[in-house]
């Protein structure tokens, strides 16, 4: 679920209305990429008003508006590089103003998961008290916004897997929906792979239970 609410990129706007500032959902464009294994999603936004918290930090440019791009790169199971910035006309999105964070999960039990991230910026560096604030307002939206959601969205699926509650799929699930295929795709050759590897050690004489791990 923690995957699900990440390549969702549309939730900021109800989630995290402080930290992204964006209400500009019906200009928003979207796009997303599969290469293998991995996804690549992408949203942009036309002259969107630069009056996020975030960026006020560090924004060190004259204009008012700018072209506001937000993507992510999820690579099975479950890493995603997440990138978003705000690229001034005339500038190139690569030297811009942006807020890179990698979002490492792995699950620990049925009911928990670990969850690490790390993020960084391409201006003002330097300056701690900037980091010190962009470390509060991520946190506060990871433990205060993001976090009572999830909590309550998994305690209202009654351990029931995602499929079986037949949910109703939106715009800004697709990829979710597509991660998800992917992951299945995956298990389900784990599985074929450890079926072949107990055959072929109980043809040698050395028998073993079916031993699965977890994805």
């Amino acid at each position: 679920m923690l995957t699900d609410n990440l390549l969702d990129l549309t939730h900021a706007a109800y989630l995290h209305p402080a930290l992204i500032a964006s209400d500009s959902t019906d200009r928003t464009r979207v796009s997303i990429e599969q290469e293998g294994d991995e996804l690549i999603y992408r949203m942009c936004v036309d002259d969107e008003p630069v009056n996020s918290t975030l960026f006020k930090l560090f924004w060190d440019r004259e204009e008012e508006t700018a072209f506001f791009w937000n993507n992510l790169h999820w690579m099975a199971p479950s890493h995603i590089i997440h990138n978003v910035g705000m690229t001034p006309k005339g500038v190139r999105s690569e030297d811009a103003p942006a807020a890179p964070t990698a979002h490492l999960i792995t699950p620990a039990t049925d009911s928990a998961t670990h969850y690490f991230w790390a993020s960084a910026r391409n201006r003002r560096v330097e300056d701690d008290d900037i980091t010190h604030q962009m470390h509060a307002m991520i946190a506060h939206a990871f433990d205060n916004e993001d976090g009572p959601m999830i909590k309550q969205a998994f305690g209202n699926m009654g351990g029931q897997e995602f499929w079986a509650l037949r949910p109703v799929i939106l715009a800004g699930d697709a990829a979710g929906v597509r991660a998800r295929r992917i992951l299945q795709k995956l298990i389900r050759a784990e599985f074929r792979a450890t079926d072949a590897e107990d055959i072929e050690e109980s043809d040698f004489g050395n028998p073993r239970p079916l031993s699965v791990g977890a994805v």
